[in-house]
């Protein structure tokens, strides 16, 4: 092999080394935004579902909370108030839908032998964390979650 044909050789391989390192490190580059752009979607897809769950909350207090529709309260049959449970059959539950979130609540009043009327009105999306309200008398007393424990 003469010396000519062997300095060609080894210009090439300097020239395609160069050009390999190059699209290596362009492909790096390519798969860490691809990483960082899925990141910035996932990111915004929860917090679109936070929103649209913040949303349904709040037109379900607008419309079932502010508003109460005392006589769509079922009567309980335990002593003061049924423990919530997830067992749709111990318990009556009503769907909710607004906007494509769902929402499961009852609705349970108890009258006392005096007349004092309770109500209680518990909603959930998950049926584990519930968001309570308590009126006497009609009027609203309280509110607040609860977390079913298993």
């Amino acid at each position: 092999m003469n010396h000519q044909a062997l300095s060609q050789q080894t210009l090439a391989g300097w020239l395609g080394l160069p050009v390999l390192i190059l699209l290596l490190f362009v492909a790096s580059m390519s798969v860490a935004f691809q990483d960082r752009l899925l990141a910035q979607y996932q990111w915004r897809s929860q917090l679109q579902a936070v929103v649209d769950e913040r949303a349904a909350w709040q037109d379900f207090k607008r419309v079932l909370v502010d508003a109460p529709e005392f006589s769509q309260a079922n009567e309980s049959h335990c002593l003061g108030f049924c423990p919530l449970q997830q067992d749709k059959a111990s318990l009556a539950q009503t769907e909710w839908r607004a906007d494509g979130q769902v929402l499961w609540y009852q609705w349970h009043r108890h009258e006392l032998d005096d007349g004092t009327e309770y109500h209680r009105l518990c909603a959930s999306m998950n049926q584990q964390s519930y968001h309570c309200w308590w009126w006497q008398n009609r009027i609203l007393r309280h509110q607040g979650w609860l977390t079913l424990l298993d």
